[in-house]
């Protein structure tokens, strides 16, 4: 009976895992990591027509072929732009709490939803995220920038696609708000039976920031609320400690995952102004 019990739990592990990798695997459809992964909202719950008194333009990006939506918020006399990569879940109008903070800090902003998000074409994966990331900043380079210094700010997930940027872009500075060490770190303290899958059964991109920061990189700034349930700060601890220098590490006292540019937008702002002036 209890031989007969442990092949039993090694067919459902078998099977299991034999179904999760292909699913994984299929390039017809939205993975079953990405379904777990991504929250998309098509919804705007508003469109601002400024951001701290300043206009938005509408852009529109290609990447991969598919067409991506963008707001721009150009600052008269700005020495810099930061393109900003938001999380898993809503859309870019959750980013505009971050663009007007980078707007008193003498920076021009871009947001853009990644594929799925908002009026963006397509659907989200790992990959195809980072290809945006990288379509956007290209855009950003190629036809706003007009000589000023290039940043990129991260939120989230969108920590993981600001680091590969700068894994192949040069870049003047980066920004990021509760970061992570690596996707694939995360999902496996999150998600339980990730940690008995086998790495090759799991998409390749696991967005690991610690490869990326170990190196040569631009000035880097991490903020993480020390509250945070979702994104445990001990993560941007470790990050920290693994990232070359320049870096500067902002702990943000009593501010969660979600709240950041709320609760703590007085101390994210000061650190922020003293940052980006020293670039």
């Amino acid at each position: 009976m209890r031989t007969y019990r442990i092949f039993k739990l090694l067919f459902i592990v078998v099977t299991f895992c034999t179904y999760a990798f292909a699913t994984l695997k299929s390039a017809d459809s939205r993975s079953f990591y990405d379904n777990m992964l991504f929250h998309p909202r098509k919804e705007y719950r508003s469109v601002p027509g400024e951001v701290a008194g300043v206009q938005r333009k509408d852009v529109t990006i290609t990447s991969r072929g598919e067409k991506i939506k963008g707001w721009f918020f150009d600052l008269p006399n700005s020495d810099k732009v930061v393109l900003v990569s938001e999380g898993n879940g809503g859309n870019m109008v959750y980013l505009t709490q971050v663009a007007e903070l980078l707007l008193q800090c003498n920076a021009s902003v871009l947001l853009y939803d990644y594929e799925g998000y908002g009026e963006s074409e397509g659907s989200p994966s790992l990959r195809r995220i980072c290809d945006d990331g990288l379509a956007a900043f290209d855009y950003m380079k190629d036809n706003l920038a007009r000589g000023k210094k290039l940043v990129v700010l991260g939120v989230s997930l969108g920590t993981g696609v600001s680091c590969q940027i700068i894994a192949h872009r040069k870049v003047d500075a980066i920004i990021l708000t509760s970061p992570f060490t690596s996707l694939l770190n995360m999902a496996k303290q999150k998600v339980g039976f990730i940690r008995a899958m086998p790495t090759f059964a799991l998409p390749r991109q696991h967005l690991d920031n610690v490869a990326v920061l170990s190196k040569l990189h631009a000035p880097l700034l991490i903020f993480h609320g020390d509250a945070d349930t979702m994104i445990p700060f001990s993560e941007s601890e470790k990050l920290f400690d693994a990232a070359s220098e320049p870096k500067t590490f902002v702990k943000l006292p009593k501010a969660g995952h979600n709240d950041v540019f709320r609760t703590t937008k007085i101390e994210y702002l000061a650190a922020l102004k003293t940052f980006l002036s020293s670039l």
